[in-house]
């Protein structure tokens, strides 16, 4: 816990913190750190009849980084009790090898 935060407010910076958790931007974080737009059987469908014929390179990769961390953030959940400071993560996904990858970053 920050040093600065007020007795008064730690449970409005625990929700802070759980915002940040499930936030885009941390997904493409992890994303990005673990090469996860790169990794076909996390995107799996839609991403299987490869790259459409009307995206430049660029415009798929960005793409398959937005999947990625779409699913990412579908799988991300936060348990913030009240009685402690003390955030729970968990992350959910079919393949137990992605999930076990993605926990241990």
């Amino acid at each position: 816990l920050a040093p600065t935060v007020a007795t008064n407010e730690i449970n409005r910076y625990m929700q802070t913190q759980g915002t940040v958790i499930t936030s885009q931007r941390m997904a493409l974080e992890v994303v990005d750190s673990l090469k996860l737009d790169q990794n076909d059987d996390l995107l799996g469908k839609a991403v299987a009849n490869g790259k459409p014929a009307d995206l430049t390179d660029k415009q798929w990769k960005a793409r398959r980084r937005e999947l990625a961390a779409g699913i990412i953030r579908s799988g991300v959940t936060v348990d913030i009790p009240q009685d402690t400071r003390v955030i729970g993560i968990n992350f959910r996904f079919g393949d137990p090898a992605i999930a076990r990858m993605v926990t241990r970053s």
